[in-house]
């Protein structure tokens, strides 16, 4: 009981001394509380205890004032303080009001945002998000369906890759100007490739077999057995003989011719080629052969504009029966897209 009164009486006078000088001090060691705190607890070996309750009690808390410090006990645990509009987690490693607009909610951070759904969520405006140097533009903002990765000049590579920063082994690198490189720190072409490349591969092969031809000029070919076709849709008309580019871009063109008669015979010759809208773009020739051996090989690149027809055509000083006796094929054409 004794005890009990000298705990109020002292606690009178703690109080009327704080309300004479605007401060309190709780201590064992009876020094003068600081001049800017209202209170100031100050122990070694003994902490300060707030409020305990569950979630439920602390929403049921009236008259919320702003500052208002409680540690929540179940429901992510931890210190609760109510920054005007809603419950904050207190935390040591993150500023969580207003002012700072950095928030954290169960684990979450937020910038800008007082519910993230993240572990790092950032508000819905549009604008830089980070900036990796301070004092230049380098690092990532959004705007409506478009995300960005910012740099300060047109002197500045981005590179993926593996390693440490400073001694990065760089895989893909897209230079300033626009470059990109793949196995090279160093494009010199838009795409710029070290090593194999595979695409989807566009072409097709038709053959005709014992073609029979007459002395004459530069006869067109039906060449109109399909051997493949990975083009979409058919651009070779196996009526007509003729190939329509279904695109702007350049094309790889191969004919060969094989010979059955006449045998060498002096003076005999023929040249194998192309028509680019009737019009003959080029040609490999020679003599007659042997039995059985290729005429020519002729390969050229043409760059065509969609809707540009192709043709092969061949031109022989003497009629002449032309295929392989073993496997009956007279002539090939194939055709490829190499690319714009």
């Amino acid at each position: 009981m004794k005890a009990i009164r000298f705990f109020v009486i002292s606690l009178m006078l703690a109080l009327s001394s704080g309300t004479f000088a605007q401060s309190v001090g709780i201590n064992s060691d009876g020094s003068a509380p600081a001049s800017s705190a209202m209170l100031d607890v100050q122990s070694t070996s003994k902490g300060f205890l707030a409020p305990r309750m569950t979630r439920g009690q602390r929403d049921a808390i009236g008259s919320l004032a702003t500052g208002l410090m409680v540690y929540q006990t179940d429901n992510d645990p931890g210190y609760y303080h109510y920054d005007g509009s809603n419950w904050v987690k207190s935390s040591s490693f993150w500023t969580s009001n207003l002012e700072s607009r950095i928030y954290y909610n169960s684990g979450y951070v937020g910038i800008g945002t007082t519910s993230p759904g993240t572990p790092l969520d950032f508000s819905n405006s549009l604008g830089q998000k980070i900036n990796l140097y301070n004092g230049v533009t380098a690092g990532f903002g959004i705007q409506t369906n478009l995300i960005e990765n910012i740099g300060w000049s047109s002197g500045q590579d981005w590179t993926w890759g593996y390693g440490t920063s400073g001694s990065l082994t760089r895989l893909v690198t897209i230079k300033g100007n626009g470059n990109v490189g793949v196995g090279t720190a160093e494009p010199s072409e838009k795409l710029d490739v070290n090593g194999v490349a595979l695409s989807n591969y566009e072409g097709f092969s038709y053959y005709v077999s014992g073609l029979s031809v007459s002395a004459s000029a530069w006869l067109d070919l039906v060449i109109n057995t399909l051997d493949y076709n990975t083009f979409s849709g058919t651009p070779y008309n196996t009526v007509t003989g003729t190939f329509t580019a279904p695109r702007t871009g350049f094309y790889r063109f191969t004919l060969t011719g094989y010979s059955i008669t006449p045998l060498i015979t002096a003076g005999d010759r023929y040249a194998i080629g192309i028509k680019v809208n009737a019009t003959l773009r080029s040609m490999a020739g020679g003599n007659y052969s042997d039995v059985n051996t290729p005429l020519s090989t002729y390969t050229a690149v043409v760059y065509l504009t969609a809707g540009q027809v192709v043709k092969p055509a061949m031109f022989t000083s003497i009629a002449a029966t032309l295929g392989d006796s073993s496997a009956g094929h007279a002539f090939w054409f194939q055709g490829e897209f190499v690319g714009k």
